[in-house]
């Protein structure tokens, strides 16, 4: 991309995710502090939204399109990488099976999320996440992402059905 393009990225990019921000922090106040500790910065090298903890990274023309889509995806995609900060998911020793633990780390957080009723991050659970929470509700009484990778171990799942969760849940 050409400097001047970039710059345009950056300007527009940086517009949304304060538009998600400032949208999360009406409904959330008390995330304040958390929600502001992001810097943004434009990255080729990720599909999404991604974070290292300091900053979220992504891809100029993926956040654009969905952002024509639905402000909703930006909003629950920022407070889904500042959840991952918060229950400290980028600083615990990787299980055996790195893709099951990422997994399992995506689900905790989507759970957290779907159960707030904040109009701004609402939208309607699939039919797959209804199952998934239904199983590991039955097994768990709290899905954290350790006893969420328990449960997924259990199941065996075959390597389309974890593409099907990966899909559903990243």
């Amino acid at each position: 991309m050409s400097e001047e393009i970039t710059q345009r990225y950056e300007q527009v990019c940086g517009q949304i995710l304060n538009t998600s921000r400032n949208e999360l922090y009406l409904a959330m106040r008390f995330f304040d502090l958390a929600l502001s500790s992001f810097g943004y910065q434009i990255s080729l090298k990720t599909d999404f939204i991604g974070t290292d903890g300091y900053s979220l990274y992504y891809n100029p023309f993926f956040l654009t399109e969905q952002f024509q889509k639905s402000r909703i995806w930006i909003n629950r995609a920022y407070l889904h990488s500042m959840l991952h900060c918060l229950f400290r998911h980028l600083t615990k020793t990787p299980k055996t099976d790195l893709t099951l633990w990422h997994l399992s780390c995506d689900i905790a957080i989507e759970s957290v999320i779907d159960s707030m009723y904040h109009r701004c991050i609402r939208m309607a659970s699939s039919a797959l996440k209804k199952e998934i929470y239904r199983q590991l509700n039955q097994q768990l009484k709290v899905l954290t992402a350790e006893g969420i990778y328990r449960a997924l171990l259990r199941m065996s799942l075959s390597q389309t059905a974890l593409q099907r969760l990966v899909t559903e849940f990243t």
